[in-house]
């Protein structure tokens, strides 16, 4: 299998991350994300930015549910390591044989649009060209996790997280139009990554056999309403200009993801050896420096907001709602991190499953008859509830492992 993806045999090698690399990583990803936000929306004109931004939604929907979920599953400890490999490889198949299919759709569209509308096609088609590249760095990052190689996987996981970023801040040093921005950010993933081409055949093969992608796609699918679902139903409500203010300050405040995701990859490893105390003091630390880059966020956007974006007006009474619900989100990833390690998918599925429920009819009931503040509560009460079960099925799988641990032989 690992010749599958490129990766020498012994590649991965234990190791810890320090916090000089962590503080590194920490500073790439605020400065990327902040240069989107900030220069994309100025040197952009309107409907080249919007066209950018469904090129960017693009390529992470491909990256994060391409694979059906098997990116979840295949760092399952429990599993025999052949079998982890062969997950590994059917998920970056199936990524690239989305990413096909979207190509595809693409240029089939191309000839039935008018003129304006194939530079839409255009763009999201190189997006999924730039997905199907970096692919393969994700799920090396997931073998290195498994092995607790720290360094490995968070250079990894940083590689394939920011490469499409990068290639469109280059590509908007150079060019003003969104599909010349793609087009350099195709040609930046492939110079910085190590692109693998996937088996089509594999991956249709993986399609047919539902029950290895139906419980983590469940747990995908209902992670996507969880997050997304507050959006959508504010657009119902108030319409298409007050959701994308209130995306804007969701997305602000979103750059504290970069604080916590790496930790979320420690604490994979971690609970792949069997370390004591694996989950907790990353956690900690995790939620700690999440909350201390939420309260700079905060400040930003009461401080200077209304001059960063001064054609949006954002919905400043959503912010209780938006930050209770960004501290919970650290909790949610680390605790279903370390459950997936444990074969906890079905846990992690249901809890998302229920979550998923509650956000829809809280957003029913109460943010289709009231506002932005409503429809980040209504989230923020969700992802609780989701945290509560994950910690509650991840105590009762801690409790089983000690039992065994404690079993006398014979």
């Amino acid at each position: 299998m690992r010749a599958t993806l490129g990766i020498a045999d012994g590649a991965p090698r234990r190791s810890r991350l320090s916090w000089r690399r962590y503080t590194v990583m920490i500073a790439t990803g605020l400065v990327l994300t902040g240069v989107q936000l900030l220069l994309f929306p100025r040197w952009l004109a309107p409907r080249e930015f919007g066209i950018v931004v469904l090129a960017i939604s693009a390529t992470q929907a491909l990256l994060q549910f391409g694979d059906l979920g098997l990116a979840r599953v295949c760092i399952d400890a429990g599993r025999p390591p052949e079998e982890r490999a062969c997950l590994r490889a059917d998920g970056h198949a199936l990524t690239q044989l989305s990413a096909l299919l979207l190509v595809a759709v693409a240029f089939v569209a191309w000839g039935l649009v008018d003129r304006p509308q194939r530079a839409v096609l255009a763009a999201v088609g190189l997006a999924g060209i730039t997905a199907a590249l970096v692919a393969a760095d994700k799920f090396r990052a997931a073998e290195y996790e498994v092995a607790g190689d720290e360094v490995g996987s968070a250079g990894l996981n940083l590689l394939w997280s920011n490469v499409p970023k990068l290639g469109l801040i280059l590509g908007l040093v150079l060019f003003r139009q969104a599909v010349l921005l793609a087009v350099v950010s195709v040609a930046t993933a492939l110079a910085l990554s190590r692109p693998y081409i996937g088996s089509v055949r594999r991956a249709v093969r993986v399609v047919r056999d539902v029950r290895v992608w139906m419980v983590p796609c469940l747990g995908i699918v209902s992670s996507f309403v969880l997050m997304w679902s507050d959006t959508y139903f504010l657009s119902a409500r108030l319409g298409v200009a007050a959701a994308g203010a209130y995306e804007a300050l969701y997305r602000i405040l979103g750059v504290c993801t970069y604080v916590f995701l790496p930790w979320t990859s420690v604490i994979t490893n971690r609970v792949s050896v069997g370390e004591r105390g694996a989950l907790v003091r990353p956690l900690i630390l995790s939620v700690a420096s999440t909350a201390v880059v939420l309260l700079g966020a905060t400040l930003l956007v009461r401080g200077i907001g209304p001059s960063l974006f001064p054609r949006l007006d954002l919905p400043l009474g959503a912010l209780p709602g938006l930050i209770a619900f960004y501290l919970l989100l650290p909790v949610s990833y680390s605790i279903g991190a370390a459950l997936y390690v444990r074969s906890g998918a079905v846990a992690v599925a249901v809890s998302a499953g229920v979550a998923a429920s509650v956000a829809l009819v809280g957003h029913t009931v109460f943010t289709l008859n009231g506002g932005p503040a409503e429809a980040a509560a209504v989230a923020a009460c969700a992802l609780g509830v989701a945290v509560a079960m994950q910690a509650f099925s991840y105590l009762r799988a801690s409790r089983r492992i000690t039992a065994r641990s404690v079993e006398p032989v014979g």
